[in-house]
């Protein structure tokens, strides 16, 4: 990770102020706090001291991360992980879900932030409040790819930027053998069109007339059905 974005910065280097955020979550102004009574030179090399961590430089770290193009580094950074060397990639199951945010956001300081806060569809039943979307695509419970969206977009919109780009990080020999698992939002005219040469498997929507001919036929005939035991039972047989 440092070397391939990042430079040393002043006295910490801003992977190191990274680091912090990620194991620690306190907001900025206390980080240094935590660290007063733990010995920081062991934990990030000598000479740097719990001061260090303050919350000006910690932002400024977070905006040379911005700036670094953080959906790329993370997925680089899973992709490389022991745990995503040892495995076969070749399904990709992908879900999103809403986090509602406490709190005033104005509209007009987020004009040139890649998404925007704010009241959409809550998935966790709160249309009270503003919120933002995050989609996961992850391989046997490992996250290999992530995405923060605005909180009113669309999971059917989704779908079809999302397969583009992660085009850019996988090679083309593993994407055209991928197989993409999501729900229903992603059976529009236009992602089918996205997907037109690439497999997937998903849910009919129920807005379609022949999903519902298809359940009454699948029911009219019990006899045919087989048993393939439980979404966790099956992932075990196949492990």
């Amino acid at each position: 990770m440092e070397k391939t974005y990042l430079r040393n910065y002043r006295t910490v280097q801003h992977s190191r102020g990274r680091c912090t955020l990620l194991v620690r979550r306190e907001p900025l102004y206390r980080i240094e706090w935590f660290f007063r009574d733990t010995d920081v030179g062991a934990l990030f090399g000598n000479g740097i001291e719990a001061g260090h961590f303050n919350d000006d430089r910690l932002a400024r770290a977070l905006d040379k991360f911005a700036d670094a193009d953080p959906w790329r580094i993370y997925h680089e950074i899973a992709l490389g992980s022991p745990d995503a060397c040892s495995l076969v990639l070749d399904v990709i199951r992908l879900d999103t879900t809403s986090f509602s945010v406490q709190g005033s956001y104005d509209p007009a300081d987020f004009e040139d932030a890649p998404f925007r806060i704010t009241r959409g569809y809550s998935k966790d039943l709160r249309p009270d409040l503003k919120q933002f979307l995050f989609g996961l695509g992850s391989y046997g419970g490992l996250p290999l790819f992530a995405d923060v969206m605005s909180g009113n977009q669309s999971d059917k919109t989704w779908y079809g930027p999302w397969t583009e780009r992660i085009t850019e990080l996988l090679s083309p020999e593993v994407w055209n053998t991928l197989v993409v698992v999501a729900d229903s939002a992603l059976v529009t005219e236009e992602n089918l069109n996205t997907y037109e040469k690439r497999w997937f498997i998903s849910r009919m929507p129920e807005t379609y007339r022949l999903c519902e001919a298809l359940k009454d036929r699948a029911f009219a005939d019990e006899s045919r059905w087989i048993e393939v035991g439980s979404a966790g039972t099956v992932w075990q047989r196949r492990k």
